[in-house]
């Protein structure tokens, strides 16, 4: 897994049949990614907050479970 400003070099090696090798690399650097998450909130009984996390087209890991780019969190 890489997190926002890691370097990562990743490297392959390849044997043909014949015994020839081949080595051959790729670095891959993030910038730093923002997330503007909205200030706290307090919710009262059956109210919904919508929270997005920006950033179209990164994956995502809430701390509930969901992988959407944004949760609804209400209270039941």
């Amino acid at each position: 897994m890489i997190y926002g400003n890691d370097e990562t070099d990743y490297y392959i090696t390849v044997t043909s049949v014949d015994g020839c090798t081949t080595v051959d690399c790729i670095s891959i650097n993030l910038d730093t990614i923002q997330v503007l998450l909205p200030n706290d909130t307090t919710l009262c009984l059956a109210d919904t907050l919508v929270v997005s996390a920006g950033n179209n087209g990164c994956t995502y890991n809430w701390s509930t479970g969901p992988t959407s780019q944004s949760i609804t969190i209400s209270t039941t």
